[in-house]
């Protein structure tokens, strides 16, 4: 009777376990990608097509970015008082910088610019894309790190040109302020046929830009002062019995130059420099893109190239002389009247002087290439993709080392002149030649 009771229970706890493992459930997580389709087509896309783009009635394809609500920090205009970026523009998400937003171009990456910028940022030049050739536009507004970087923690922006296209298209556009003299004139061409077993797509895209000053903005443009134009500030009581300067001065007296009104300053207690009326909102700008496109099931060939000309970009004629903000000038130097040290507030070339140009030369190709082959149950796709960037600029100011020479008496190629801050009339055109040079530089990044 003990054995039946053992066996009993002991078949009992062999049918409990089996019946706890067979309740057990064996769960496997795989977490992977394939981006075969690189639209992600999971994520909210915001999509712009061609005919929107027309709707808009904009010349510049950065100008989209007015459009979109996610969009902000974009640079599609001059910005001639930052950096040394003009005649680039930018597309930017989610109010990060210029450098979180990614552009492709047909889902393939475009190298970024060499020149920053004023904040530092380097960032892709939107404007190598032709605005006549491009089929839709992808905007990915959420960030995708995981697919593409920290190059796209704002978001994607993806430009899609036409693969395919039979007949012409020709687009042209003159538009002319109201208010003022800029006038911009565009034209676009786009071709498109089946040649010799492929499609091929031709298309040219020309943007004819004049400039608009921000002087003819009347009570903006004035409004943009500097308090360094051309001021000093006494270090002790002094005394100076003749010239401009002539006068009983105490420690700490502000004194501006006299002749501040004559040389085109603002005398309001300090001469000031107004900077504001010599800038251009819009410059005089050339672009000129060219795109290409060869495909077929087998084959995707693409070319894109552009060229802009910044033609003008007016500068103000030499950077406020920072260094002597906090550097004393003693008696004698830089033709000082002045008995004692004097603490200077003001610019080498100041509001007597014409705004030089600053011309810039910027240039992009993009160059793709794909060889698509299926292969028993597998796609084969061999691709190669070759972008550069190149800008020429050249920057107006002043050379600091030769200015510093030249206060101290040792300027001129004789060595033997002294540049005067306190009355700039003495000051010679061999002199101001002397001191006068150029930032130049040469950026080709490759990718």
């Amino acid at each position: 009777m003990r054995e039946l009771k053992l066996l009993v229970l002991l078949y009992a706890l062999l049918v409990s376990v089996s019946t706890l493992h067979s309740q057990e459930i064996e769960e496997v997580l795989i977490t992977g990608s394939n981006l075969k389709d690189t639209e992600l087509d999971s994520s909210p896309i915001e999509q712009i097509s061609s005919d929107d783009f027309d709707k808009f009635n904009i010349n510049n394809i950065a100008e989209i970015s007015k459009f979109l609500n996610s969009s902000s920090g974009s640079r599609f205009q001059t910005n001639a008082l930052e950096g040394v970026d003009q005649g680039m523009a930018s597309i930017t998400l989610r109010g990060l910088n210029q450098a979180s937003t990614l552009l492709l171009i047909n889902s393939k990456r475009h190298t970024f610019a060499g020149t920053p910028s004023n904040d530092g940022e380097g960032y892709i030049d939107a404007n190598i894309i032709p605005e006549i050739a491009f089929r839709n536009i992808e905007i990915l507004k959420e960030g995708a790190t995981t697919a593409y970087g920290s190059d796209a923690v704002a978001g994607v922006i993806n430009f899609k040109t036409y693969k395919e296209f039979e007949g012409f298209k020709i687009r042209f556009g003159d538009q002319t302020a109201e208010n003022n003299n800029n006038k911009e004139t565009n034209f676009g061409l786009l071709f498109g046929a089946k040649f010799l077993g492929l499609n091929a797509v031709f298309g040219f895209n020309q943007l004819d830009r004049s400039p608009f000053s921000a002087s003819e903005i009347p009570q903006i443009a004035e409004l943009a002062i500097s308090g360094l134009g051309n001021t000093f500030i006494l270090t002790d009581d002094d005394t100076v019995n003749d010239g401009l300067y002539a006068g009983e001065y105490t420690s700490g007296q502000v004194v501006p130059d006299p002749n501040c009104e004559q040389n085109g300053g603002i005398l309001d207690g300090f001469c000031r420099f107004r900077y504001g009326t010599r800038f251009n909102l819009y410059n005089d700008e050339n672009h000129n893109k060219i795109y290409l496109s060869l495909s077929n099931n087998n084959h995707d060939f693409t070319l894109l190239t552009s060229s802009v000309q910044v033609n003008d970009n007016p500068q103000s004629p030499s950077y406020p002389a920072l260094p002597f903000l906090s550097r004393e000038i003693n008696p004698g130097e830089g033709g000082s009247p002045f008995n004692v040290p004097v603490r200077w507030l003001g610019r080498p070339l100041g509001a007597q002087y014409p705004s030089p140009l600053s011309p810039k030369d910027i240039s992009q190709y993009h160059l793709s290439y794909s060889y698509l082959l299926a292969l028993n149950n597998f796609e084969i796709d061999l691709s190669l993709t070759t972008s550069e960037h190149k800008n020429e600029h050249n920057r107006p100011d002043i050379i600091d080392s030769r200015f510093q020479q030249a206060l101290l008496g040792n300027g001129g190629e004789n060595g033997d002149l002294t540049w005067n801050i306190f009355d700039h009339t003495q000051n010679s055109p061999e002199l101001i030649d002397f001191v006068r040079g150029a930032e130049t530089t040469k950026e080709g990044p490759k990718l």
